[in-house]
């Protein structure tokens, strides 16, 4: 299997196992304020109980509930429920409404 580089997810992992230093490059903000929710279980990283998605596999939630035809409502309600990455309720939120 290939594995997908993502330098953002890298150095959260990196921040997880070292410590959170106060400053940083500001790509990493979304995180940092999340950072006491923050967890590696099984090897991914996790905000709560929700899977931290992979920054090249976000442009496809969209779309896949887009086909699902799961209406406005369930659309939003499904992935804030499972999956989290930064802006994911804007980008949700612009799917639904062009639905």
């Amino acid at each position: 299997m290939r594995s997908l580089k993502a330098p953002v997810l890298d150095q959260v992992h990196e921040m997880l196992a070292k410590g959170w230093l106060s400053s940083h490059v500001p790509v990493l903000n979304p995180f940092y304020t999340r950072r006491d929710e923050i967890r590696v279980h099984l090897g991914c990283l996790m905000q709560e109980i929700r899977v931290i998605v992979h920054p090249k596999l976000c442009p496809q939630v969209p779309e896949e509930l887009h086909r699902g035809h799961l209406g406005g409502m369930r659309m939003k309600a499904l992935p804030r429920r499972y999956i989290w990455w930064p802006g994911l309720h804007k980008e949700i939120e612009e799917a639904a409404r062009t639905c």
